[in-house]
């Protein structure tokens, strides 16, 4: 019985077996699947347009260049894509296994039309697009989560110039990149966002060749723009007008250049893009696929307009699907920067190495496991948006079986060499040090050289020498000591400042200092919790500061973060101090104690806490400074006071040429007031022709008015860049400037203390016009300004009210 059940049971698997594989067949036959490559470069082209029959049914490859069509329906393939030349492919073709297609570039230029008899066909569509943003874009969902596998790597390609026997360093480039790439990382990650501006990533793992400081994956999760739908569009320091803005018709001319129709009775419009004419803006080129249903973008494919000198080429590709409820969802993100090399800060132009390859620098992004508007708790958001979990477990089947889909021999060569590299060369210290010297510091040991505090200088002091030294993290991450000296040629004083930090977290957003000062302060200046270098523009005029007085202070700070978009400082100081009255030579002594609450709020800025730190990888569209002081008489303090200083900082566009940045200070003293605490007029003007110092005022004199309340605004209103259209590399900056202030001064103290004093309660005018990145030499740019006066205080002599500037900027500094 037990035999006959036995072949009974073999019958019954054989049988399913048999029927299982002649279900398959014909289901594995319904389908016709290929890639598409350039010719020429052997990349796979993501986003080509695939008609299959007469008509017009059709579907688009891939990110990675694949697609499938239904091979029931399938009577040829017409292969189209712009800067390519078509291709058609018959049915015998189609039976190829596998169906590999490689299209040759083509010369082609967009079609100048701005005037159509009727109404332009590819306008009606945009309109529409356009009507669609709000439900359409991921990021006015309620919230959503995804999980996401991210490559990033870099590697070279040939540029157009022709390749001799004799460009060996060249040929080599090449050839190494053909078995390895330069670099690599992996992450796979989960994201969970919700309105209105909660979001977290958990990096769950990572895998970096050559270093394992997780604090470089970031670069991997963060390159890519999320949403096609965004005005604007910034990576890089550059920005560009989006081809979805609300006054994209007004601004971009749009062509339809094809219409296919999906499986599922969709059409599927092609639409190229490109600026209008005599439009001055950052712009970009390009092709859209709209879906019909719902008029959502469903492939973007865009890269910039013009191409500045020394400025990377951004390819920026992304696709869309519909989820299962019917929201559409980012399903593959793609970003490609190219390096010439030639034009890399300290190169030679001429060096033929250089101009026959680019470094190019590529970024991948897969989402899996979408969902839009999931229910979350509070546990979904800690406070860094972006946090390392280090979990050494396994991943997933599903996820490690499609990272291995994506890996390439390429990959498993990279990691070993580069891996093998980076231990010879001990390439993570030099990384590490390299992060420090950016941040000022350069290692030594278990102690930090503070490098910007070697060589200084304002009109007071003169030149300054100095040394700073700190102990770091190598000594240990929950406490530092410190110090610095420096000598002023000028007065002749040696200053000096000492200090211990207390990190009880082991970060350093959570810190306890005590600290001691013999310091120069500018009178009437501020102090906001920000740090003041030549990454700020404000740097500039702290070199003009003529006006000081001594101080020998005892303080202590307590700093905390309680949000990531607040920084919160307690502080408490003693101090001797010593100053002269403009004008007069007898030198006042005082005593005074205060405590105080300094704030630092940007909204929109966003963390990531890294087992070695925390990173700020976006940075806030604004930024809000806020101190408020009190003096006691604790500590023999002599003067009693309330002291209230504000500070606002904000970036956005008004028009799409260029950006307008406006700052505001404002400032509110009472009380029994010692006279270095009042406030100057923030002016920096020294002399006719002198250096550029963005947000004061270039035409007032240092420290001509004095007040106890004021207010100020700065405006700085791009129009853009001259001859964008232009190859020459010349591409000046045009800015408009406009500064006002008010500011008052009570009697009583202009009395006690200059009875010469003057205000300007009646309102403080200028006008100016910079032209700004003249002579661009890599990490600097050049820049000049003009400036008039005018108003209730303007001189007598009306050449005085003039001012000339000279501008000296870094490339990457905040503007």
């Amino acid at each position: 019985m037990s035999l006959t059940n036995s072949k009974i049971n073999r019958i019954i698997r054989l049988v399913i077996t048999g029927w299982t594989l002649l279900l398959a067949l014909p289901l594995h036959a319904q389908t016709i699947s290929g890639r598409v490559f350039d010719e020429e470069t052997g990349e796979p082209l993501p986003f080509v347009n695939i008609v299959y029959n007469s008509r017009q049914e059709g579907t688009v490859s891939n990110i990675d260049g694949y697609f499938t069509v239904p091979s029931a329906k399938a009577a040829y393939l017409r292969v189209s894509y712009m800067g390519y030349r078509t291709q058609y492919l018959d049915k015998q073709h189609l039976l190829q296994k596998p169906l590999i297609i490689r299209l040759l570039p083509a010369e082609i230029q967009l079609q100048a039309v701005n005037v159509f008899p009727g109404k332009n066909p590819a306008e009606t569509i945009m309109e529409k697009v356009l009507r669609n943003r709000k439900q359409n874009d991921p990021d006015d969902l309620n919230g959503y989560r995804y999980t996401a596998y991210n490559r990033f790597w870099i590697t070279t390609e040939p540029t157009k110039k022709t390749l001799f026997p004799t460009d060996t360093t060249a040929i080599r480039l090449l050839q190494r990149s053909k078995k390895q790439h330069l670099f690599l990382i992996e992450t796979v990650s989960r994201k969970n966002a919700e309105k209105p501006n909660r979001e977290h990533e958990e990096i769950l793992q990572s895998r970096v060749s050559g270093i394992q400081n997780p604090s470089f994956m970031l670069l991997a999760t963060q390159l890519q723009s999320f949403s096609v739908y965004r005005n604007q569009f910034q990576l890089l320091n550059q920005e560009f007008l989006s081809p979805l803005s609300r006054n994209a018709i007004r601004n971009y001319l749009f062509l339809l250049r094809d219409t296919l129709y999906s499986p599922e009775g969709d059409s599927l419009f092609v639409i190229s893009f490109q600026p209008r004419k005599n439009r001055n803006f950052n712009g970009m080129t390009g092709t859209l696929h709209i879906n019909s249903n719902g008029y959502a973008v469903e492939t973007f494919l865009s890269r910039p307009a013009h191409l500045e000198k020394g400025t990377p080429e951004i390819n920026i590709r992304q696709k869309y699907n519909r989820l299962p409820d019917g929201h559409w969802f980012p399903l593959e993100l793609d970003t490609e920067l190219k390096f010439h090399l030639n034009e890399l800060p300290g190169a030679k132009s001429s060096d033929s190495t250089l101009n026959k390859v680019q470094l190019v620098g590529k970024s991948r992004t897969y989402l899996m496991q979408r969902e839009a508007n999931p229910v979350f708790t509070a546990k979904d958001f800690p406070k860094n948006a972006v946090t390392f979990s280090g979990d050494k477990q396994p991943l997933p089947a599903n996820l490690q079986q499609f990272r291995e889909s994506h890996t390439s021999p390429l990959d498993a060569e990279t990691y070993r060499v580069i891996d093998s590299l980076g231990r010879a060369s001990h390439l993570e210290q030099k990384l590490q040090t390299f992060k420090s010297v950016i941040n000022g510091k350069v290692p030594l040991g278990p102690i930090d050289w503070d490098w910007k505090r070697l060589v200084s200088y304002n009109r007071y002091e003169g030149l300054k020498l100095g040394l700073g030294l700190e102990t770091n993290s190598g000594l240990s991450r929950y406490f530092s000591i410190g110090g610095y000296g420096t000598y002023g040629f000028q007065d002749k004083k040696i200053r000096h400042g000492e200090w211990l930090n207390l990190f009880p977290s082991g970060y350093r957003d959570l810190r306890l200092q005590f600290s001691y000062q013999d310091e120069n302060m500018e009178i009437g200046g501020n102090d906001f919790l920000e740090k003041r270098d030549l990454f700020q523009p404000e740097f500039f005029r702290d070199l003009l500061i003529r006006h000081m007085y001594a101080t020998r202070r005892y303080s202590a700070k307590f700093l905390f973060r309680p949000l990531q978009t607040l920084k919160i400082q307690l502080t408490g100081d003693a101090s001797d101090n010593r100053f002269s009255v403009i004008g007069a030579d007898s030198v006042q002594k005082y005593k005074l104690s205060r405590v105080g609450i300094q704030l630092r709020f940007a909204p929109g800025e966003k963390t990531y806490k890294a087992p070695d730190g925390i990173y700020t990888f976006k940075p806030a569209a604004s930024e809000w400074f806020l101190n408020a002081y009190r003096g006691v008489p604790w500590l023999d303090g002599q003067h009693s006071y309330t002291k209230l200083e504000l500070k606002g900082r904000m970036k956005f566009m008004l028009t799409p040429s260029g950006a307008t940045h406006l700052t505001i200070k404002a400032g509110d003293v009472t009380g029994d007031v010692p006279y270095p605490e009042l406030f100057n007029g923030n002016g920096s003007y020294t002399s006719n022709f002198a250096l550029l110092a963005p947000y004061s005022f270039a035409t007032m004199r240092m420290n001509e008015f004095i007040s106890n309340q004021y207010a100020a605004v700065f405006i700085r209103q791009s129009l853009g860049k001259l001859f964008m259209h232009s190859n020459t590399g010349f591409h000046p900056e045009i800015l408009l400037v406009q500064n006002a202030g008010v500011g008052k001064l009570d009697d009583k103290y202009r009395n006690a203390y200059q009875p010469s004093a003057v205000d300007f309660r009646k309102g403080y005018l200028e006008s100016g016009l910079e032209l700004d990145n003249l002579l661009p030499t890599g990490l600097l740019s050049y820049g000049l300004g003009v400036y008039y006066r005018y108003g209730p205080y303007a001189l007598p002599n009306s050449s005085d009210n003039w001012a000339f500037k000279i501008g000296l900027f870094l490339n990457f500094q905040k503007q």
